[in-house]
């Protein structure tokens, strides 16, 4: 991935991930850094076939995440949309680092995979990132039906 140096500009950026049981959080952060125009972000992470055995030990999945420890700021991002998030914690932390790179964000729709163990609490933090200029959607399934989430109370 480190052979691209910068895109031309890019106002919209679709991103259609196949997981296999891998981290998304590596891919996506080396693609805003070569792209540093994107006004819309849309990411659809599907998980695929898991590979039957685990990783290998030089996985990406295993080594240091540049996106962890780097601060970033991408002035243009204005919207984002998740779609297929699951409710790993390292997806989690890649969403809380990216909402932290981007002050502009003013569109937030985050969509998590059906088979995502999505609770009360989770959903809070998720709103917490965001300031109240910022108008996110959180989308969730109970009972196989998607719903919207409203905060409790």
């Amino acid at each position: 991935m480190e052979a691209t140096a910068l895109l031309p500009d890019i106002e919209n950026l679709n991103l259609r991930l196949v997981t296999r049981g891998h981290v998304v959080g590596t891919c996506v952060f080396h693609m805003l850094k070569i792209s540093t125009s994107i006004r819309r972000l849309n990411l659809d992470i599907h998980e695929g076939i898991k590979e039957v055995a685990d990783c290998s030990p030089g996985c990406v999945c295993h080594q240091p995440h540049d996106w962890e420890t780097k601060e970033l700021r991408f002035n243009s991002l204005e919207e984002l949309r998740i779609c297929g998030l699951s409710s790993a914690d390292c997806d989690f932390a890649f969403v809380k680092r990216l909402l932290g790179w981007t002050p502009v964000l003013r569109t937030i729709a985050i969509n998590f995979d059906p088979s995502a163990c999505v609770n009360e609490e989770l959903c809070k933090e998720l709103l917490s990132l965001t300031g109240p200029e910022t108008c996110m959607k959180i989308y969730l399934y109970r009972n196989g039906a998607k719903v919207m989430y409203t905060p409790a109370g």
